[in-house]
């Protein structure tokens, strides 16, 4: 199977996983999915997880089977959020991949524009940087920022600039004053 396949069996199965689950509304987030699983969804996530973080996808060149890793593993990082959903090694593995999925960002025609857009969404709603910022990634941090302050505001769609902007002062508010320094530099750059 290509890791394109492999990819939406995933993504059919985080869903799965996370919809037919017995917990109450309460708890689910704004997509309609748990952020916090039962451990029965929790074990059913474990292969899920080892899979999506593996050497064969991560590794992959086609760009968009990265995006689409990008959203599958984006989407167990908002499902599971409030139980990081990797180690922090593997958390940074699983941001540098979501990172890389915003170096396209400008390229507002291309098929994978859409799922971009999502993976903003999910990251800008549920604001996973946070964890970044827990686990002291500040490379990543700082190319989220570079990224997002990059790309084109005219050609993006005015929920995309949402998501962008939500995300961006979401970072400037969470960080230490040494890494926003190198924030607001990087502001100063782009202008």
């Amino acid at each position: 199977m290509s890791g394109f396949g492999i990819l939406q069996s995933l993504h059919v199965m985080i869903v799965d996983a996370t919809l037919n689950g017995h917990q109450p509304l309460a708890k689910r987030d704004s997509f309609g999915v748990y952020q916090n699983p039962s451990k029965s969804i929790q074990h059913a996530l474990v292969p899920i997880k080892g899979i999506l973080i593996s050497e064969l996808l991560t590794n992959q060149v086609d760009f968009d089977v990265q995006i689409s890793l990008a959203l599958c593993l984006s989407k167990l990082i908002r499902i599971t959020t409030l139980n990081l959903a990797f180690e922090d090694k593997l958390m940074k593995k699983a941001f540098r991949v979501i990172v890389s999925s915003f170096e396209a960002l400008p390229e507002c025609d291309g098929k994978s524009y859409h799922k971009r857009c999502r993976i903003l969404e999910s990251i800008s709603r549920v604001k996973s940087y946070v964890v970044l910022l827990d686990i002291e990634c500040d490379t990543l941090i700082l190319d989220i920022f570079h990224h997002l302050v990059a790309s084109p505001k005219d050609d993006n769609s005015t929920m995309t600039l949402t998501y962008v902007e939500s995300i961006l002062v979401g970072i400037l508010t969470e960080v230490d004053d040494l890494l926003l320094e190198c924030l607001i530099s990087i502001l100063y750059q782009s202008h």
